[in-house]
């Protein structure tokens, strides 16, 4: 890839949350202000002029009315993602991201949504990515940790991403070696180039760019599942498994390059946000680096990790992967007593709503112990880092399994100190 297209998607990934960060924050404060149910044209202004609303969970507070655009904000999701799910459908994704991904689960609706899901629940349980992966997850982490230096690391951003996709790309297509690093970047060129309709920016050939990195990942891929096909010998990567399950050659490929896609920047982020908050709560740091050295075995149970799990949990509350999700109404429906008309785009906020006082007291603070108690108590969708219901990520267990282990690996060996200014996580050496 070439260092302007780098550059240009990280300015622009770094644009648009900036806007997200500032459209949170005035949906989140415009709430509190006016109570359950307002209008907020400002918030949105800048997406489209439309009239839009915001229900929240009271109905008993809630005016029936038409809307008068055809832009909504849903307080509270259990309607929309459980009760009515059917009703709403996510996005298709534009004719550019479907040249990357296909016809994959996660850019399909209806009744092949829960088919496919049904196929591919068992390799993606979480004592399945324990068993399988765990170890490969493990052994990486520990390779990466040898080349850390003692001291004051000035960003962990992208070494703990570049640390991921080498994990990744060998959990799903099980290759070794140089094809390792080979398949991981012709994914990196490729995704970097995707095209992005609300840019605003055209870059004369970056279509055609696009296209061809496309094509070179599209041949490396489907070299390696002719090689699964013609010769299948039990291996436990995902190519192999859902290859076994029925699924050609094409649906195996658009499956594995989205799940790429999510859970490489997934993941990499949860990992990065969950290291920065135990650095700088050095009490918490000395909790997970204690049930760490209690953890028997070169490859700890995951399971086992009931503390570390409890700080991922928390990390997810207050910064979940996803801050906004959108929906469409496929047909006329009735949320929080607001008429929602056919082809209206309905959003809900884990970042708010995670951050709720009814639910989570002192919602801003970095309490992990939360976690340690009944999570029953808790009502439907007050936490959904990913998403609920029907249309939920498929690959919750996987990213769970994967910070937990991937923590203990990183706080075995090293303890984490953040430091006031600049903001870059300090690492002493725990085993000296």
């Amino acid at each position: 890839v070439e260092h302007h297209d780098r550059r240009f998607a990280t300015e622009f990934e770094m644009h648009t949350l900036q806007r997200l960060r500032r459209c949170l924050g005035n949906l989140h404060a415009s709430a509190h202000r006016t109570g359950d149910t307002h209008h907020c044209r400002s918030v949105v202004q800048h997406h489209r002029p439309a009239g839009v609303a915001v229900a929240a969970d009271g109905v008993e507070h809630a005016r029936r009315q038409e809307l008068g655009g055809d832009l909504v904000f849903v307080r509270n999701p259990v309607q929309l993602l459980l009760q009515n799910g059917d009703r709403y459908q996510k996005s298709g994704g534009s004719p550019a991201s479907r040249l990357l991904f296909g016809d994959a689960l996660q850019l399909a609706n209806g009744d092949q949504v829960k088919a496919m899901r049904r196929r591919l629940a068992p390799p993606l349980s979480f004592e399945r990515i324990s068993s399988a992966y765990g170890g490969l997850i493990v052994d990486e982490t520990q390779a990466f940790l040898d080349t850390w230096p003692v001291g004051t690391i000035p960003g962990l951003t992208q070494p703990l991403m570049d640390m991921l996709l080498p994990i990744l790309v060998r959990m799903y297509f099980g290759t070794r070696g140089a094809r390792t690093q080979e398949l991981g970047q012709l994914y990196l060129e490729a995704i970097a180039l995707l095209p992005d309709g609300l840019s605003g920016f055209a870059q004369v050939g970056r279509g055609r760019r696009y296209k061809a990195a496309v094509a070179r990942l599209d041949v490396a891929i489907n070299a390696l599942l002719e090689e699964r096909l013609r010769h299948d010998q039990g291996e436990s990567d995902f190519a192999a498994q859902f290859l076994r399950l029925g699924l050609s050659a094409r649906q195996v490929r658009d499956e594995l390059v989205t799940m790429m896609a999510a859970s490489y920047r997934t993941v990499g982020m949860a990992l990065v946000q969950t290291l920065r908050l135990i650095a700088e709560h050095p009490h918490i740091d000395a909790l997970v680096a204690a049930e760490v050295a209690n953890a028997p075995g070169h490859v700890p149970d995951p399971r086992a990790l009931s503390y570390i799990g409890a700080v991922v949990k928390e990390s997810l509350r207050l910064c979940p992967p996803a801050g906004l999700m959108t929906r469409t109404a496929v047909t006329a429906d009735q949320l929080a007593g607001w008429n929602i008309p056919a082809g209206a785009s309905v959003f809900v906020s884990p970042w708010i709503i995670q951050r709720d006082a009814r639910f989570f007291p002192d919602p801003l603070v970095f309490r992990p112990e939360r976690w340690l108690q009944d999570e029953r108590a808790l009502p439907p969708c007050a936490y959904f880092p990913f998403g609920a219901g029907a249309r939920s990520c498929i690959g919750a267990a996987m990213s769970d399994v994967m910070l937990r282990l991937v923590i203990a690996t990183v706080t075995r060996r090293f303890r984490l100190a953040a430091p006031p200014a600049p903001r870059a996580p300090a690492i002493a050496n725990g085993c000296g």
